[in-house]
C-alpha cells in the first residue's frame, strides 16, 4: 500500500513543468562536473531554487509528468547521490565552523527546516510512545545530527545514540554535541551489524543505503513494539532524495502514520511498529 500525499495543484501548467524540468537538468549537469561540493554562491543558489521549485504540494499527475520525463528519468539515477554529497558537505562545513568558533548547532542556517521536521515527527511519535525515559537511535546521523540534538533538548532523560559508518561524521557530531550541551552516544559501525533489541525508537536517514537489508535486520533483532521512523519523500521531492520503496518494508512492520507534507521540511517520515508473530 502506498502512503502518498493528498491531491495538490493539479492545474499546474505545462510551462511550469518545462521550467522545473529545465532547472533539474541544469542542476544535474552542474553537479556532475563539480568535484568540490562545499557550499559556494552558485551552488547555493542552484540548490535553493531547486528545493523551492519542488516543495509545493503538486498533484500526483503533475508530479508524474515531471518525474517521468525522459530527461528527468535519466538524471534520477545519479541526482539524489549528488545532492546527498552536497548535504554532507554543507553539514560538514558548518560542523567544522561551529567547532572552530566554539559556538553551537543553533547557528546552522537551515536550523528552522530541521526543527520543523522534528516537530512533525514528534507529533506522530507522541501518540504512540512515552519518550520521557527510553532509548532512541539515529541511523546515518551525519556530522550535524540536529534532530538528535533537538529531541535530547526536549527530552533530556532520553538516551539517544547516533550511528554512522563514517568516523569523520561522528567526530564532528561529537564536537558539535559537546559544544551544544547535548549528551549523546556515538557509535561507529555499519548499521546492519548492530543489535536493536534495546531501542524503543529507530530513525533511518533518507540517504541511508541498503534500506531493504537494514529493515530486515531490524525486524530480526528489534523487539516487539519498537517504533521505526523512515525518512522518505513524496511528490516532486523525490527529485531530491530516493523515496522509500514500500515493497522493501518487512511484513512485521505495521504502518502507524506519517508526517504531514509541508513546505518547511523536505522529508516525509513514515512510522511503523515492529510486530513479530508470536
Amino acid at each position: 500500500m502506498q502512503h502518498g500525499i493528498v491531491s495538490g495543484a493539479e492545474n499546474s501548467s505545462a510551462y511550469e513543468a518545462h521550467v522545473i524540468i529545465s532547472h533539474i537538468v541544469k542542476t544535474g549537469e552542474y553537479l556532475a562536473g563539480l568535484a568540490d561540493k562545499t557550499p559556494q554562491e552558485i551552488l547555493n543558489r542552484l540548490l535553493s531554487s531547486l528545493v523551492q521549485m519542488v516543495s509545493p504540494a503538486y498533484g500526483e499527475n503533475f508530479s508524474r509528468q515531471v518525474i517521468d520525463h525522459p530527461h528527468i528519468a535519466e538524471k534520477l539515477s545519479c541526482l539524489p547521490a549528488y545532492l546527498g554529497e552536497c548535504e554532507y558537505a554543507l553539514e560538514k562545513f558548518w560542523a567544522c565552523k561551529i567547532a572552530r568558533d566554539e559556538s553551537d548547532y543553533t547557528c546552522f542556517p537551515y536550523l528552522g527546516n530541521y526543527v520543523a521536521l522534528v516537530r512533525a515527527e514528534l507529533a506522530v511519535l507522541e501518540k504512540h510512545i512515552d519518550l520521557q525515559q527510553d532509548r532512541m537511535c539515529f541511523i546515518g546521523s551525519g556530522p550535524m545530527p540536529i534532530s538528535a540534538f533537538e529531541i535530547k533538548r526536549q527530552y533530556p532523560a532520553l538516551t539517544i545514540s547516533c550511528i554512522d559508518r563514517e568516523n569523520e561524521a561522528l567526530d564532528l557530531a561529537h564536537k558539535v554535541g559537546e559544544l551544544s550541551g547535548a549528551k549523546l552516544q556515538y557509535i561507529h559501525a555499519p548499521a546492519q551489524q548492530l543489535d536493536y533489541a534495546d531501542q524503543a525508537v529507530i530513525f533511518i536517514a533518507s540517504m541511508t543505503t541498503g534500506k531493504k537489508e537494514l529493515l530486515r535486520h531490524i525486524a530480526r533483532t528489534g523487539q516487539n513494539g519498537t517504533l521505526i521512523g523512515i525518512r522518505s519523500t513524496e511528490g516532486l521531492r523525490k527529485i531530491l532524495y530516493k523515496a522509500l520503496d514500500e515493497r522493501d518494508v518487512p511484513k512485521e512492520f505495521k504502518f502507524l502514520g506519517k508526517t504531514e507534507y509541508k513546505p518547511e521540511h523536505v522529508n516525509t517520515t513514515l512510522f511503523y511498529r515492529l510486530e513479530k508473530e508470536s
